[in-house]
């Protein structure tokens, strides 16, 4: 009786699906959380980049119109903010992008609270147009 015993639990053939079943739940939220930190981290690239444009078309024309043309260039729906209100030759000038990211993985959004994930970013650039239009 004892060696029957013994040779059930010798035999290791269910094993490999038990210890993969314990591991594929961890791996699959950490490839998922993977991909979503990459599309956070896109979103964030783009929102430097669309403000510095902003920046530099403001900084160049002197024109606060010019920033959110330059910002529409873009793919995304983002708000633009110029400061100062009255732009001044020599001063400078900011231009602040934000938009958010949308978690759509339930687990991934279930942890990382606020979901749409803000994301934002300023550039300053010299106001360089002697006479801005403001």
């Amino acid at each position: 009786m004892f060696q029957q015993i013994a040779k059930f639990l010798k035999k290791k053939q269910g094993q490999g699906i038990v210890e993969f079943a314990l591991i594929a739940p961890v791996f699959l939220l950490l490839a998922i959380g993977i991909l979503e930190i990459g599309r956070v981290l896109y979103a964030q690239l783009l929102v430097t980049e669309a403000a510095r444009e902003g920046a530099r078309a403001v900084a160049i024309s002197g024109d606060r119109r010019q920033a959110a043309v330059a910002v529409a260039r873009f793919p995304g729906a983002y708000t633009t903010r110029v400061t100062p209100s009255p732009l001044v030759y020599g001063q400078n000038v900011s231009v602040e992008v934000s938009t958010s990211v949308e978690i759509i993985t339930p687990m991934i959004s279930a942890i990382v609270r606020p979901n749409p994930f803000p994301v934002s970013s300023i550039a300053n650039m010299r106001q360089e147009n002697s006479s801005p239009l403001n």
